[in-house]
């Protein structure tokens, strides 16, 4: 089991995703993700659980205000692929239309890829500064967690 210090908030359409890094890869804790959809956690536990190869689960310690809980984490590159394995009729009314609307992004850029070599998000063309800042944000507390991690390891002669 993987232990994680910090929850990163990524702001993720019209809510915030909260990632974990571990040696590099981030990981997304799934439970909120899909109650916060309306769908029952334990089919979708079970479904993910069933092919933990294909999805690349971990359970991983997150900090809580409850203190350390065991959460079944999702690496972030396989949450599209997650996604579409949902049926929109079955999430809540409210947020149906965003889900149906990532499908249909998800499945553009699969196609834009496979025809024409890339795929290339309309929502970042005009200004990629928000995303260019979220990324130096999430670099930034990344290394900080790696420097304070090396400097528990390094001896006090090298003055760290």
């Amino acid at each position: 089991m993987e232990t994680s210090n910090t929850l990163i908030p990524v702001p993720f359409r019209n809510t915030t995703l909260f990632l974990v890094d571990i040696d590099g890869v981030p990981y997304t804790p799934m439970k909120p993700i899909v109650e916060g959809m309306g769908i029952s956690w334990q089919g979708q536990h079970e479904k993910l659980n069933e092919n933990k190869g294909r999805w690349g689960v971990k359970i991983i310690l997150i900090p809580t205000s409850g203190g350390q809980q065991e959460m079944f984490c999702l690496p972030l590159r396989k949450l599209p692929g997650w996604l579409m394995t949902i049926h929109s009729n079955k999430v809540k009314a409210d947020i149906r239309e965003t889900v149906i609307a990532y499908q249909n992004e998800c499945d553009d850029a699969l196609w834009d890829y496979w025809t024409q070599g890339q795929a290339i998000n309309p929502r970042n063309t005009t200004s990629d500064h928000a995303f260019i800042s979220r990324e130096l944000a999430i670099a930034i507390i990344l290394l900080k967690q790696r420097r304070e991690c090396c400097a528990c390891q390094t001896p006090v002669r090298f003055g760290c």
